[in-house]
């Protein structure tokens, strides 16, 4: 009996251990603040061997395939970071279907996948969109009109899309406070965009009437927007940006800035918002420019040992002997 019980054991070390799937990571997602509509991502809490060769890529879905691998650079056994270029057509198609994209990584030689369908969070918030200016390159006549600029060269998906905008009289006197604290700073672009930032808007503070260029040259005057002359006041000023001629699906894009139309303390609180001339009703999602959260990794396989699953059968033996003896 002893040496049965001797020659399972010894087998039962040589079973190798089936581990469980990896943990579900951290995954925190960051858009770049120069409106270049990039994200980085970071992965934590994970579980990868440095001898290993990874690559990861994206999809739209947890349900659909990645189509383009990339390989992973710089990672440790515990964590890794990933950019979205939105410049680059492999990630922009994919990123303009909607808030969320699922990132994938797995061994490059065996295809295993370590980490399967995290959720990552491509919400473009209204502060850091593609914000709209005021411009004077020769689509406007004898003064400054609104339009959105890119900023690179290759746009892709939205370079020839259509461009809406809205304006609404700020009355708010903690915005227009904070407003006036930062103007003239040195970094007064990078202030704006966090002060906006921090007011939390939600779609319900996104304008129901954007006014479009019927033109189809993508600009609009502040008089289009109900913005007269003697309105000596701030202004939201909101963009809208639709694909028409990219990616089939591809989600509108939303974004606002603080417009400084000749201000006057006197007239701060001078009625409430402008009117805009009604054209178009987008609807739009809450932004917003870190966010994390704790995705699914594929499925947890809590598995069994066969060494465990022999030592159990011994138990089980040696009772049950025991009881007939």
């Amino acid at each position: 009996m002893k040496k049965i019980l001797s020659f399972l054991v010894a087998i039962a070390l040589f079973i190798p251990v089936v581990r469980a799937d990896n943990s579900a990571p951290n995954v925190k997602s960051t858009i770049s603040k120069d409106g270049t509509l990039d994200f980085s991502v970071s992965l934590t809490d994970i579980e990868l061997d440095l001898s290993v060769d990874y690559e990861w890529g994206i999809s739209s879905s947890a349900s659909t395939d990645v189509a383009d691998w990339f390989d992973l650079e710089g990672f440790t056994a515990n964590s890794a970071e990933v950019t979205l270029d939105f410049q680059d057509a492999k990630f922009r198609n994919v990123m303009a279907l909607g808030d969320t994209v699922y990132l994938t990584v797995r061994e490059k030689s065996s295809q295993t996948e370590r980490i399967s369908d995290a959720a990552v969070d491509v919400t473009i918030p209204y502060a850091y969109g593609l914000i709209p200016q005021k411009i004077m390159q020769g689509m406007c006549v004898n003064e400054n009109c609104w339009t959105v600029v890119f900023p690179r060269s290759e746009s892709g998906t939205y370079s020839n899309a259509q461009q809406a905008f809205a304006a609404q009289k700020i009355t708010d006197e903690k915005i227009i406070s904070d407003y006036l604290a930062i103007k003239g700073s040195s970094d007064f672009d990078s202030k704006l965009k966090d002060l906006i930032s921090n007011l939390n808007l939600t779609g319900s503070d996104v304008p129901e009437n954007f006014r479009v260029d019927n033109n189809s040259i993508y600009h609009v005057y502040d008089e289009d927007l109900g913005i007269r002359a003697k309105d000596k006041s701030l202004f939201f000023i909101w963009s809208w940006v639709a694909d028409t001629t990219g990616v089939e699906g591809a989600k509108p894009l939303f974004a606002v800035t603080i417009y400084d139309h000749n201000y006057e303390p006197s007239n701060s609180n001078q009625g409430q918002s402008s009117n805009v001339t009604k054209n178009d009703e987008p609807v739009a999602s809450k932004g917003t420019s870190d966010t994390t959260k704790n995705p699914k990794t594929g499925v947890s396989i809590y598995a069994v040992s066969g060494a465990t699953l022999i030592i159990l059968t011994l138990i089980i033996y040696v009772s049950y002997r025991k009881k007939v003896m």
